[in-house]
C-alpha cells in the first residue's frame, strides 16, 4: 500500500506463488451466482491495474515455467487478470495462472485483461467472469492488440450478459493469435480441442 507500481520492472519467477490456498474449492455462491465468502480471501491487485490513471505494463515478465495460483478479484476494475493492461513493448511469457477467480466489468483475461504487447507460452486454469454487457472476456486475454502465441486455456470463461464478447483464448482480436487452444466440448476451427486431444 502506498508504493507506486513500477510499470517498467523486469521480473523472473524463481518459485511458484500461491496467494490463497485451494481458492476455487473454497468459493461459496449465493442464489444469484455471486461469491458470498469473498471477504475470506486476500484480494489480488493486478500488475498494471488501471484503477484510476491508465497504467500499462511495459517490462519483461518471465514466469520461468512457474505458476501463480489463488488469485482472487471480484470488483469493478476495467482491466483484470494477472496483469491488468500491457503496452506494445511488454513481454509476458512462461507463466501459468491456476486455481484463480477473476470477475471484472470490462476486459477480463487469465493472463492479461487488455494486451498490447506479446504473450507467449502462458496458460490459464482459473475461472473468469464478466459482469457488463460490453465486456470482453477471454481465457488468456480479454482484448488483444498485440501478439498471443503458444498459449492455452483449460479454465472456465463465463458471462452474466448474453451480449458480452467471450472466447476461450481472446474475446476481441485486433492483433495476432497463433498456436493457441482451449478445452471445449467439441473441436472447432477456432482452437477448441477436447480434453482427449489436450496433448
Amino acid at each position: 500500500d502506498g508504493v507506486e507500481q513500477n510499470k517498467l520492472a523486469n521480473a523472473i519467477l524463481t518459485a511458484n506463488i500461491t496467494v490463497n490456498e485451494n481458492l476455487l474449492d473454497s468459493l461459496q455462491y449465493d442464489t444469484k451466482g455471486n461469491v458470498s465468502n469473498g471477504s475470506d480471501f486476500i484480494s489480488w491487485t493486478p500488475i498494471a491495474d488501471c484503477m484510476g490513471d491508465i497504467i500499462e505494463y511495459s517490462g519483461t515478465f518471465d514466469g520461468n515455467n512457474k505458476t501463480v495460483s489463488g488469485l482472487y478479484f471480484n470488483g469493478n476494475s476495467p482491466r483484470i487478470g494477472l496483469f491488468g493492461s500491457s503496452e506494445a513493448d511488454s513481454n509476458i511469457k512462461n507463466v501459468g495462472v491456476v486455481d484463480s477467480y477473476f470477475k471484472g466489468n470490462d476486459c477480463v483475461g487469465g493472463v492479461c485483461g487488455s494486451n498490447h504487447g506479446t504473450i507467449t507460452n502462458c496458460y490459464n486454469a482459473g475461472n473468469l467472469t464478466a459482469i457488463e454487457s460490453y465486456a470482453n472476456i477471454g481465457g488468456i486475454s480479454g482484448l488483444n492488440y498485440g501478439t498471443i502465441a503458444n498459449c492455452y486455456n483449460t479454465g472456465t470463461v463465463t458471462a452474466t450478459d448474453s451480449d458480452t464478447d467471450i472466447d476461450g483464448i481472446c474475446a476481441r482480436i485486433y492483433g495476432s493469435i497463433t498456436n493457441c487452444y482451449y478445452l471445449a466440448d467439441t473441436e472447432d476451427k477456432n482452437g477448441g480441442k477436447t480434453i482427449d486431444r489436450k496433448s
